[in-house]
């Protein structure tokens, strides 16, 4: 299967024909391969059955790319209205470079055995008839498979330097030839086809060489074989006319390459094996340039490989060959878009994930619109790894080096560079795939204690985004990066985002481009701008998340009120409370995005920010009251300062009671106040007592 992707691969960036063609060519030598595999298995009778089923299947697939590589030109644009069928002399050679004697032997009717076996011989000839029949059998072959020279060769070796003698005029050139004797030559394979007492294989081969239809068939039993048959007999016929034939070469004249392939199909008969027969059917049609045929009978091959299995289940071998088949028929035919080829598609890179070889498909999605690019995708990146308890295994591509969890998705990711695939539209699926199932409601509950933290599916994702990030511009990381924090900030989940922001930070966005805001206002701030600011918005918070957790570490420890726990713990409070109160007095985020934006994407942008102010802003005013009141005791201004929230909430300043009121926050910071309110009063009544 890598040959196949490696091959297919080539076609994502292909513009000339050539180029098509040898793809072409490697899918039949691939096909031929796999066909000498399974007769070596045959040959030493392992799963013989199997193995004898799959070298048919492989000769049927191999036959029929060689067959399209010989006549590709029908499916061309300009050629699509002619109805001439493809040049005799390509299809001769494509009859004859797959014709197999072994295959043509065991071809023939049982009903037909003894009518070819009883046929009197020439008992001049110093050779016993079943020996007879054996070397006119054997020459014939030799001659179905255009291989002329060896037949006579074949003759020498057999003591019958006569009968090669006979064959020999047969290679002689158009521009060599004494029309004299050609034409006693053909006479004379006429009168032996006709009236000599030869056996049936020598008279059917000598009718071949001077035309007569009619009694070359009398060996003919597969569609193909009839195909030769008639157009060898036209051929043989065009040059000299028999007397004899002139009714015959009249009719062969006259018929085209279709009304042959017609009259084949006809005499033809069914093939015993199913896959056979269709085989059989796609290669007429494909003679005949029937397009919309070819489509059917793909379909309907792919229809008997699922009613032969259980459940759903394709076989594998047709859904490779008919995906890659339509592919191939597609560049043919000037890249016309081929109805149902998307499903096709998605059904083989299923079947490949199934098969644990999702590393061969990128080059068959990347054939994909980019929405199912990154649906399927990031379904390979979030599952591949998935263990019975539904969690990825944890690793990390920026760091472990050795990991085959990092092996796997970072070829995965360069098979998908490789092949041109959107890796940013892919991840960020990922992202909303991941997130689809957390929801949070502006209002509710959004304690750090109590907010979810990373799962290792989040983990991957934020070091596969840094990652990506790293390979391309700083522009690309900018809006990679605004993009990922704004996605979990907007659905409540900060902890992903820390790692994140600090190597973004770090590593991906310049510190040029955070200048590029600077001066710059209303209609002037272009894009750019805007995610320059979101991400300095983003870096406030991270700054105000991260203080607030230290402190939160710090408030945890054990209370026993020594100077350097008092020491810490007022140390902690001075950062969190300045982060928090620059995070808030700075009206974050609300010059990140233009409200009158009328681009859908700006839209979803747009109200993914309003999102974030409306769940993060009142939850920075609790997280700044719970700072200031729970060290009251330590810093005894704290008290005080828990009370100015009540002036912080209601500022219509920075839009923030505008927030307060949207997140139905008033009561809760209502109740902080109260606490403050009372603590307030117990120290004054304590102060009156002192």
């Amino acid at each position: 299967m890598e040959a196949y992707s490696e091959a297919f691969e080539k076609l994502n960036g292909v513009h000339s024909l050539s180029d098509v063609l040898q793809v072409c060519q490697y899918f039949a030598t691939l096909s031929q391969y796999s066909r000498n595999q399974s007769a070596q298995s045959d040959a030493r009778f392992e799963y013989r059955g199997k193995a004898v089923a799959e070298r048919i299947w492989w000769e049927a697939e191999r036959d029929t790319w060689l067959l399209l590589l010989r006549i590709h030109k029908i499916f061309a644009l300009e050629e699509a209205n002619s109805n001439q069928g493809p040049e005799p002399k390509v299809i001769l050679e494509w009859l004859e470079c797959t014709f197999d004697p072994r295959e043509a032997a065991s071809s023939i009717p049982i009903s037909e055995h003894h009518r070819l076996k009883s046929n009197t011989v020439d008992r001049s000839i110093p050779d016993s008839e079943a020996s007879a029949i054996r070397v006119s059998q054997t020459v014939y072959f030799f001659v179905r498979s255009g291989q002329h020279k060896n037949a006579i060769e074949f003759c020498k070796q057999q003591n019958e330097a006569w009968r090669g003698a006979s064959l020999r005029e047969a290679l002689v050139t158009k521009e060599r030839k004494q029309a004299k004797r050609h034409a006693l030559w053909k006479e004379s394979c006429f009168q032996l086809a006709r009236h000599g007492s030869s056996n049936t294989y020598e008279r059917a081969l000598y009718a071949t060489l001077c035309g007569d239809l009619e009694i070359a068939l009398s060996v003919c039993f597969t569609w193909r074989d009839i195909l030769w048959c008639f157009l060898k007999c036209k051929e043989n016929s065009q040059s000299e006319e028999l007397l004899q034939l002139r009714e015959t070469r009249t009719k062969l004249m006259r018929m085209n390459i279709p009304a042959i392939v017609r009259e084949t199909k006809e005499r033809g008969g069914s093939l015993e094996i199913p896959i056979m027969q269709k085989f059989a059917d796609l290669q007429m049609s494909l003679l005949l340039g029937q397009t919309h045929q070819i489509d059917i009978i793909l379909q309907s091959m792919l229809e008997d490989a699922r009613n032969t299995k259980s459940g759903d289940e394709l076989s594998f071998d047709v859904l490779r060959f008919v995906t890659h088949f339509q592919a191939i028929i597609g560049r043919l035919a000037k890249d016309r878009k081929r109805e149902g080829f998307d499903t096709l598609l998605t059904a083989y890179v299923d079947a490949l994930r199934a098969k644990q070889m999702a590393i061969l498909a990128p080059p068959y999605i990347s054939q994909l619109d980019t929405p199912l690019q990154a649906e399927i995708f990031s379904r390979f990146l979030l599952g591949d790894a998935i263990d019975k308890s539904n969690e990825l295994r944890p690793y990390n591509l920026t760091v472990v080096k050795d990991s085959s969890e990092f092996s796997k998705r970072s070829e995965l990711i360069k098979a998908a560079e490789r092949n041109h695939l959107d890796i940013g539209a892919i991840l960020y699926k990922m992202l909303e795939t991941i997130l689809e199932t957390h929801e949070v409601e502006p209002g509710s509950t959004t304690d750090v204690d109590q907010l979810p933290q990373r799962t290792e599916r989040e983990d991957m994702l934020v070091n596969m985004f840094i990652w990506y990030a790293n390979q391309g511009s700083h522009k690309d990381g900018l809006y990679w990066g605004t993009s990922i924090v704004r996605r979990f900030l907007a659905a409540g989940k900060p902890f992903p985002i820390v790692e994140l922001v600090k190597e973004f930070s770090q590593k991906v966005i310049s510190a040029d481009m955070l200048k590029a805001d600077q001066g710059r206002t209303g209609d002037d701030a272009d894009n750019i701008v805007l995610y320059v600011r979101e991400w300095k918005g983003y870096l406030k918070f991270y700054e105000a998340f991260s203080a607030y957790q230290t402190w939160l570490k710090e408030d945890k420890q054990p209370s026993d009120d020594t100077e350097e726990y008092t020491s810490a713990m007022k140390n902690a409070t001075k950062q969190a409370e300045s982060a928090l109160q620059g995070t808030l007095s700075n009206s974050w985020l609300l010059d990140a995005y233009d409200a009158d934006g009328v681009d859908l994407q700006d839209v979803q942008r747009t109200y993914e920010l309003q999102t974030i102010r409306e769940i993060w802003v009142p939850e920075m005013i609790v997280w700044l009251h719970r700072i200031l009141y729970n060290t009251r005791t330590i810093m005894k201004e704290n008290l005080d300062k828990s009370l100015s929230i009540a002036e912080l909430a209601v500022s219509e300043k920075d839009g923030i009671y505008a927030e307060v009121q949207k997140a139905k926050k008033a009561d809760v910071i209502l109740d902080l106040l109260r606490l403050s309110f009372l603590a307030k009063l117990k120290v004054q009544d304590v102060d009156r007592l002192q």
